[in-house]
């Protein structure tokens, strides 16, 4: 089957020349203008990336999407939708239907550009996460008992806090809401910020935008089938399931807000660890440098009251600025200790948090 990096599916010619012309410099770009033409290209070539106008006559973009998915995995044909309307309502069924990332018009070249070789770069991650055989799991929707949940909300909390870092309680938080059998998406916001599938592999930027309109709706937000926990380091994107009992579902609730919570408290726990592990670094340095200076001053006064021939049969009274710097020098020595009482203080928490 033969290849080519980008198709191009919108009626209005205008814009189906601008991006043809624009992106063929850098990719081998075909243009069609029907979804039905789409299709029937998609049986004998197999592009990398589709642009795909959503209002068209015949055969709308939902439409077409909903056979590129069905004909051909995510990971070796990736939708991006073009649109004039930019809903959130559009991109969560663009999402729905397998879209990974969405164009608004009139269209900005540069962006266009821009959202292309973020896909590129995005595309090869995901082969090489097919490459090295990190499948997805089946998810079967399971009924769990009140202690089921208890218990995975208890395991989360007791390995979390000694998580090495982000990807680690991002690791520990998509294992846990795999073992209820639930799919998810969960983006965790610190020192660096990743959106993830439950499978680990990274969100597309069509999720990525989505959960930022709905992170921005309060703790819990609701929109279609979706629910949304939010905190302020942490989302959890879930689709809603149809639940055996109305108490499964309320469990399944307070599970996910319960970790939502713990994985909250773990990264700022994380947080605060790396923000005080940087103020004890730059303290020693500070104490290091504080020590090198007051030995080179200690030299310095040695040398002029006791050394310098010109200084030994002086009054006192010349003498006095070598006293006072003595002195000085004897009061550095003090802070400098005081400096080092508080850096073991300090580094005494810390080791608690390090273990």
């Amino acid at each position: 089957m033969s290849e080519i990096d980008i198709l191009i599916v919108d009626d209005e010619p205008y814009y189906r020349e601008m991006l043809e012309h624009a992106l063929s410099l850098t990719y081998k770009v075909l243009a069609v203008g029907s979804g039905k033409e789409a299709l029937v290209t998609l049986d004998s070539l197999e592009p990398g990336i589709v642009l795909l106008d959503i209002e068209m006559p015949e055969m709308d973009g939902y439409s077409v999407c909903q056979e590129i998915v069905q004909k051909k995995p995510w990971h070796d044909t990736s939708v991006v939708f073009i649109s004039a309307h930019n809903t959130l309502e559009e991109r969560l069924k663009g999402y729905e239907l397998g879209a990974v990332d969405f164009i608004s018009k009139p269209l900005d070249i540069s962006e266009v550009k821009a959202k292309l070789e973020a896909l590129q770069g995005l595309r090869h991650k995901w082969k090489m996460w097919k490459k090295h055989g990190k499948k997805a799991e089946s998810f079967a929707v399971q009924a769990y008992s009140e202690v089921s949940w208890h218990v995975a909300t208890v395991d989360f909390q007791r390995n979390v806090f000694s998580a090495g870092g982000m990807h680690e309680i991002a690791s520990l938080l998509l294992d846990t809401i795999n073992d209820l059998a639930v799919k998810c998406v969960i983006e965790l916001r610190g020192n660096t910020k990743m959106t993830l599938h439950s499978d680990g592999h990274e969100a597309s930027p069509l999720v990525q935008e989505v959960m930022d309109a709905l992170k921005k709706k309060g703790e819990t937000a609701d929109y279609k089938d979706y629910r949304c926990y939010n905190k302020r380091h942490v989302s959890i994107l879930v689709r809603k399931q149809d639940q055996d009992t109305a108490t499964d579902s309320a469990n399944l609730d307070r599970t996910l807000i319960a970790l939502a919570e713990t994985a909250e408290a773990a990264i700022v726990c994380f947080i605060r660890k790396s923000l005080l592990n940087t103020i004890v670094e730059e303290m020693t340095n500070l104490m290091t440098s504080m020590v090198i200076h007051r030995q080179r001053m200690e030299r310095g006064v040695n040398k002029l009251t006791e050394d310098s021939p010109t200084m030994r049969g002086v009054s006192s009274e010349a003498a006095g600025p070598a006293q006072n710097l003595k002195v000085h020098l004897t009061g550095l020595a003090a802070d400098s200790e005081k400096l080092d009482n508080l850096l073991q203080q300090l580094k005494h928490p810390l080791a608690g948090l390090n273990e």
